[in-house]
């Protein structure tokens, strides 16, 4: 629950970008997680990032906007996936897409496509 945005009342689903614990669970889960496929690609859901405008990254959100958070966010946690254990990341976002990063697949769901 700590690593989640929120505060005494309410708790987002959204991991907390700010905090080294939250990139340090994701390294975990991989560790953990990784060495049981044979797929060189890791899928990595951005999408529905709940609460980047409010609790804990209110302030950076009024200085940079929810793409300033999702792409910096989205760049630790590729950097991580490419450099540490080798993976492709395929990053599945619905913000950030046109500004996203190096060596990452960003899928955009064109839900507001005609």
């Amino acid at each position: 629950r700590h690593l989640a945005l929120g505060d005494e009342k309410h708790t987002s689903a959204t991991i907390n970008p700010l905090l080294d614990e939250s990139l340090e669970f994701i390294d975990r889960l991989y560790g953990s997680m990784l060495p049981y496929f044979t797929s060189k690609r890791v899928f990595i859901g951005f999408d529905e990032a709940y609460a980047l405008d409010k609790y804990q990254t209110k302030e950076l959100y009024e200085e940079v906007g929810a793409v300033g958070i999702a792409v910096d966010w989205m760049k630790k946690v590729a950097a991580l996936t490419h450099d540490k254990y080798g993976y492709e990341e395929v990053i599945v976002c619905n913000i950030g897409f046109n500004t996203c990063c190096f060596r990452v697949l960003c899928t955009c769901f064109g839900y507001g496509a005609r």
